[in-house]
């Protein structure tokens, strides 16, 4: 993505915009980036997005290896969203499913990472005030050599909330001046205090 065009992206993503609207903006803003990061790398680490009326932060995190970082990633990204007034916030991961054929039951022991016939996608997961929860799964098509080719045609889960680690990232009260204080104190003690400030680029 250009520049400017990256520019113009994030500036519509700011300002006084019902919280649903910001949510639908940041989905396809995340779905661009993270099409690029595939078309860079061949791979997607997990990337948080956190949108408030001023500025779009964004949060790369290290590749996903065991719970502890799944954990991690959760912390951080709650604690993002502690820091400021976040309206709207998306993750964005990489994940590999499982699909029935022809009616046959799936073994419920499969792990898709394991099996051959298994479906990749990047799958996004967001969020906004009002109780407000929007999932996609994007299938990742690669070509003969295994290399990232393009996203495939976007599918739209139900409009409910989801379960496990990565869930209910967005508070959905109001912060208050001292917990975004003691937030950030928590993220700068991770290191985390250099957070990439999109909107300030």
């Amino acid at each position: 993505m250009k520049h400017d065009n990256a520019f113009r992206t994030v500036n519509s993503l700011l300002g006084d915009l019902p919280a649903p609207e910001r949510l639908q903006r940041l989905l396809e803003f995340a779905e661009q980036q993270a099409c690029d990061i595939m078309r860079r790398s061949g791979r997607l680490t997990p990337v948080f997005f956190a949108a408030s009326a001023t500025k779009l932060d964004a949060y790369v995190a290290p590749p996903i290896r065991d719970m502890a970082d799944v954990n991690e990633l959760a912390a951080v990204a709650r604690l993002i969203c502690a820091t400021q007034h976040v309206t709207a916030a998306v993750l964005a991961t990489e994940a590999w499913a499982l699909e029935s054929t022809d009616g046959l039951p799936l073994n419920p022991h499969s792990l898709p990472s394991q099996s051959p016939e298994h479906s990749e996608y990047v799958f996004l997961s967001g969020e906004a005030w009002g109780e407000i929860y929007q999932q996609k799964l994007l299938p990742i098509l690669r070509d003969k050599r295994q290399r990232f080719s393009c996203l495939g045609t976007t599918r739209v889960l139900p409009p409910e909330r989801i379960k496990g680690p990565l869930a209910n990232l967005l508070p959905q009260d109001p912060i208050s001046d001292e917990v975004r204080v003691f937030a950030r104190s928590i993220l700068a003690a991770k290191g985390y205090d250099r957070i990439n400030l999109l909107s300030e680029e």
